[in-house]
């Protein structure tokens, strides 16, 4: 279903680790930008696609947010590299990013022919979706979001809130079971503890 969604058209990774959404949709996405602030991470992508020889990733050390152009401080899991957040105050030290919106983003490089934004952040997902409403309201982009009960407790914010906000704009969210999508009501959210979400315009 990924595969089909992005096919000739762009995808863009929101949280892009060291790189595997990138690494296994390359040749099927025409273009893909990926987001990663981590120092690390960021290394380890850029280290990824050059031994790939891979040409049309373009990789963004920023972090994506509901505001632009601040300085924000990036907290370090010191158990996994995937788990560094925005939102949860972990103990391993802070790295200082730059922000970005996907809404100045996508304007900023003129992009339309949007297959996918997934989006997986540790409990950033609300912010990354305040600062990409226009851009669900103008090109209905397919999102894949990670829902992960537990860190967005640990955030202060329900699930819900997330929901909300993506079908507010004539959304419909769905479970990915194989190829096969299961459409989810309003009242499935609060069963949810850690599975991701496609979230499909109008249907």
């Amino acid at each position: 279903a990924i595969q089909d969604l992005v096919k000739e058209r762009t995808f863009i990774d929101v949280g892009a680790n060291i790189g595997i959404y990138p690494l296994s949709l390359y040749k099927d996405a025409s273009f893909i930008y990926a987001f990663e602030p981590e120092e690390k991470n960021y290394k380890s992508l850029l280290h990824n696609i050059k031994i790939n020889s891979i040409k049309n990733i373009k990789v963004i050390k920023k972090a994506v947010f509901s505001h632009n152009h601040k300085k924000i401080a990036l907290y370090m899991n010191k158990d996994d590299q995937g788990w560094h957040s925005l939102s949860i105050k972990y103990s391993g030290g802070i790295q200082k990013v730059e922000s970005i919106t996907l809404d100045y983003f996508v304007k900023q490089n003129k992009i339309d022919n949007i297959g996918l934004i997934k989006i997986d952040v540790e409990g950033g997902e609300l912010d990354v979706i305040k600062g990409a409403q226009k851009t669900l309201k103008e090109i209905h982009p397919p999102i894949l979001i990670e829902f992960n009960k537990p860190i967005s407790e640990l955030t202060g914010h329900k699930l819900t809130d997330i929901y909300r906000l993506i079908v507010g704009n004539n959304y419909r969210g769905y479970t990915l079971r194989g190829n096969l999508l299961n459409k989810i009501e309003d009242s499935d959210i609060m069963g949810i503890y850690n599975e991701n979400i496609l979230f499909i315009y109008g249907k």
